[in-house]
Parts: C-alpha cells; sequence; structure tokens
C-alpha cells in the first residue's frame, strides 16, 4: 500500500539494501525519499557548475562581462579572475 502521492519504484534487492545501508550510515534519520531528492539536487547543482565553468572556458569575455554587471565582480579575487578577458 502506498501514500497518497508516492510510487514505488522497481530496484534490485541489492541496490535497496545498499541504499539503506548507506542512509544508516550517512544519513541517520532520513528517509529514502531524502536521500534520493538530496542526489537529485547535488546532480542539477554539479551540472550548473558544469555549465557556468563551460561558458567561462568558451566566452571568456562574456563571462567577464556577466561578472562585472553582475556585481560577482567586486568580491572575486585576482585568482578567480585569472586569464579572463
Amino acid at each position: 500500500m502506498t501514500t497518497p502521492g508516492t510510487t514505488t519504484i522497481r530496484v534490485r534487492l541489492e541496490t535497496r539494501d545498499q541504499l539503506n545501508d548507506l542512509i544508516a550510515e550517512d544519513f541517520p534519520g532520513k528517509t529514502v525519499d531524502d536521500v534520493i531528492g538530496r542526489l537529485i539536487a547535488e546532480h542539477w547543482k554539479a551540472g550548473s557548475l558544469a555549465d557556468v565553468e563551460r561558458y567561462r572556458r568558451d566566452n571568456p569575455a562574456g563571462f567577464a562581462n556577466y561578472l562585472r554587471d553582475s556585481g560577482l565582480m567586486d568580491t572575486a579575487s585576482a585568482a578567480d579572475l585569472e586569464g579572463v578577458a
């Protein structure tokens, strides 16, 4: 039986057991839903950071303009801006 607004997903028993062990060890008191939500958020954040890094590398002038226009230039160190036009 499921709770309203929830569903069941199929995973191998080994995967279920590994996930439960991981939660017990690293996230005590959290639910599988909590940990999967965290995984999704971290995945999205990593992708976003990679996109920003790719933009910085592929378009240094555009990235420098972005920093200047957003006010981030004020808090960026010289090392952060090395190679930025």
